[in-house]
């Protein structure tokens, strides 16, 4: 059973940490860690994540805020499974997507990274729509070039692309996830599952735009 590296990076997610964490302690493929970087959080983010005594759990606390892009970095480094699954502290999966994931992609060499589609629900998890639609999964790869319909909080990938692709770039503080796929698809196989893997609570979508 192929090891995965669920990397999630966490600054001021108090509301929604907890969530994030079980849904990935809940997932049926059993092979993985959870590696959670926390970002300097100045709420109890921090309080959060030091009650969890899961042996799965990898927990590194930074003693500056540093932003997202370099704190996936710093987990990528202390990642040791063959395979790197995204999670955003504010998202769940749920729980059968890494067995999804990984099942597709052993049975499809070439492909090097996948994603699914996600729920968009509101405050309360009432469903409001599902990104990307079924035609967007359909065409994906003429509509990835202009609009980014890979949810990043559903990527998985093969950890062995970044040997030659390089980790993730430091210096954008915008569409940091949208370049990433761009780069990996300049090179390589991508896919999208048309199947919905996860949720985002859409008041935090809009706060991020």
């Amino acid at each position: 059973m192929k090891k995965i590296s669920v990397l999630m990076t966490v600054y001021n997610t108090e509301k929604y940490l907890n969530d994030a964490i079980k849904s990935v302690l809940k997932q049926t493929y059993k092979n993985f860690e959870l590696i959670i970087v926390d970002d300097k959080s100045t709420d109890n983010s921090r309080k959060i994540i030091r009650k969890y005594k899961n042996k799965k759990i990898k927990k590194f606390f930074l003693k500056k805020h540093i932003g997202r892009p370099k704190s996936l970095n710093y987990a990528l480094k202390k990642s040791g499974g063959e395979f790197i699954a995204i999670l955003d502290s504010d998202d769940i999966s749920y729980k059968d997507r890494f067995k999804t994931q990984i099942k597709f992609l052993l049975k499809r060499e070439k492909v090097m990274l996948v994603a699914s589609m996600i729920d968009f629900v509101n405050d309360n998890g009432i469903q409001i729509k599902v990104y990307p639609s079924k035609n967007e999964v359909k065409n994906f790869s003429n509509i990835i070039h202009y609009k980014n319909i890979f949810p990043f909080s559903t990527v998985l990938f093969r950890k062995k692309i970044l040997k030659k692709l390089g980790n993730f770039s430091n210096n954008l503080n915008y569409a940091q996830d949208y370049h990433f796929i761009l780069r990996v698809k300049k090179i390589y196989e991508i896919s999208l599952i048309p199947k919905i893997l996860g949720h985002i609570v859409q008041s935090i979508v809009l706060k991020v735009h």
